[in-house]
């Protein structure tokens, strides 16, 4: 076993100082979000949804907290098995909280090419999941109440790249500039209420481009493919709730 920040077995790349002053020089107390109890790739409701396929789970791998409170020790005889010793499996009587791990939306994941080479052997707690977007929050009062008001866009991954050089959509169904936008309200009042409401936008779901070469107020756009039947589109039909172009 090789303890993890040996600098004498470490392998320094020779790009690794100039992406250490990249993000030494990102303003890490504006709008830099970081959490390890609430996933962000993920919108408000599936958060606050109680967890799906439970009964699927091994307890072993997922259990946070086995209560044997009212199980009476009894001293282990000379006949005790291992098994009665060490119980891997609480008995049938007792009550088992399970602390489940959800799964990041993949799609507003960054890092997953860095992350795939490690993550089947790594412990979950070691991955770190990178998502790009923003994130803002402000304390407003409405009529006297305060309610906390946050707006979080998550961007795709998913043929991504910068406007007027990424258009419409690729043979999958992925649109250009595909963001998720939600807006999460909530009350701090006596009631606690928190409302969310989420918004698709992307590029138009055809195979399209525009001439950026000519400085143009509005390029003229150009139909790169005739899809008569919009296959783009109905591959992903909840692609985007608005279209941009």
């Amino acid at each position: 076993m090789e303890y993890i920040p040996n600098q004498a077995s470490r392998i320094t790349h020779p790009d690794e100082t100039r992406y250490v002053k990249m993000f030494q020089s990102i303003d890490l107390s504006s709008n830099f979000y970081f959490s390890y109890s609430y996933d962000i790739t993920h919108s408000l409701q599936i958060n606050m949804a109680p967890p799906r396929h439970i009964s699927s789970l091994t307890p072993d791998k997922y259990t946070s907290r086995v209560d044997y409170s009212h199980i009476t020790p009894q001293p282990p005889s000379q006949t005790s098995s291992p098994d009665e010793l060490f119980p891997t499996e609480p008995p049938s009587n007792t009550s088992v909280l399970y602390g489940v791990r959800t799964q990041p939306n993949r799609r507003f994941v960054w890092n997953s090419h860095l992350l795939s080479s490690v993550e089947q052997d790594l412990h979950p707690d070691w991955l770190l999941f990178i998502m790009h977007g923003f994130v803002g929050q402000s304390n407003v009062s409405i009529f006297g109440r305060s309610v906390y008001v946050t707006l979080v866009a998550r961007r795709s991954n998913k043929y991504a790249g910068t406007r007027f050089l990424k258009r419409g959509a690729n043979f999958y169904g992925d649109v250009a500039n595909e963001v998720e936008t939600e807006q999460i309200v909530e009350d701090l009042g006596l009631s606690r209420s928190i409302s969310s409401f989420v918004q698709m936008r992307g590029s138009i779901p055809a195979h399209w481009s525009q001439d950026i070469t000519k400085m143009v107020a509005k390029p003229a756009i150009t139909l790169d493919l005739n899809d008569p039947f919009y296959t783009a589109a109905v591959k992903r039909p909840t692609s985007c709730g608005s279209w941009l172009i």
